[in-house]
């Protein structure tokens, strides 16, 4: 039974998360801000990146390898649909789902559940607005390492990648920095 529940509350936080354009982040001033994380971590974990590369799937590569590589080897990706990466982030059996969202001209990274530690008490469209301290720092690390690969990808000729074939075991062998 509770299994039950926990995957009706997935498919629930998964379907809040899809209704919401990617953009740039614009908090909720209408929350509180006593027991509520500061706006700086909110920012940090989940405000849109600009998608330098101009391409979907520039974005999604970028994603991949920041998911698989060196800077990421804590993500593991869970699933793939239009226009999103599902991870999951394990740290002392604690679980966090996020779900990283692109476009053509934007990446952003939407909070889709957590135990523990990692329980979200204010959701909003998948921008947390109350959490451990952890998942923020864990939030905005993968989006710093996404912005990092996407800055590469724009540098590359389209001859170095891809883009159309591109798969994780193009980002596992990619030469470390």
């Amino acid at each position: 039974m509770p299994f039950i529940k926990l995957l009706a509350l997935a498919a629930l936080c998964a379907a809040s998360v899809c209704s919401a354009e990617i953009g740039p982040l614009v908090l909720d001033n209408t929350i509180s801000s006593k027991g509520r994380t500061p706006n700086k971590h909110i920012v940090a974990a989940h405000d849109a990146l600009p998608n330098i590369a101009g391409t979907s799937a520039a974005a999604r590569l970028a994603i991949l390898y920041s998911l698989t590589g060196r800077a990421g080897e804590m993500f593991y990706l869970e699933g793939e649909g239009d226009n999103y990466v599902d991870a999951r982030f394990d740290t002392k059996r604690n679980p966090l789902w996020l779900r990283i969202e692109y476009s053509d001209k934007y990446i952003q990274i939407r909070y889709l559940d957590g135990q523990k530690d990692f329980v979200c008490t204010i959701n909003r469209d998948g921008i947390c607005y109350n959490n451990h301290d952890h998942f923020y720092h864990y939030a905005a690390y993968l989006r710093k390492s996404i912005r990092n690969r996407l800055a590469r990808l724009a540098k590359a000729s389209p001859e170095a990648v891809d883009l159309d074939h591109a798969d994780v075991e193009h980002a596992n062998t990619e030469a470390k920095p």
